[in-house]
């Protein structure tokens, strides 16, 4: 079995201590999420939903923060956001 990389270890951590919310990622210039989140982020954003490693993920460009996160909170949604 594949060791997970340190992003995703991070994100697996911070995902079950913020479970009632979709955790999005600073990463560089881009938010991401993965798993559960990327799925649900990838639907109500309508951005591209990807596998790496066998990790769903998704993301965006950090410019576009403020257009997709009112449409996550809109939908119902909590968000934290993690600065990496």
């Amino acid at each position: 079995m594949k060791k997970d990389s340190p992003l995703i270890e991070q994100a697996k951590r911070l995902q079950n201590h913020y479970c009632s919310a979709i955790l999005l990622m600073h990463v560089g210039d881009f938010y991401e999420a993965f798993y559960k989140d990327a799925e649900v982020v990838s639907q109500i954003c309508n951005t591209a939903l990807i596998k790496r490693d066998e990790v769903p993920l998704t993301g965006f460009p950090s410019e576009s923060f403020d257009e997709y996160l009112p449409k996550l909170i809109k939908a119902g949604y909590k968000v934290a956001v993690a600065n990496i």
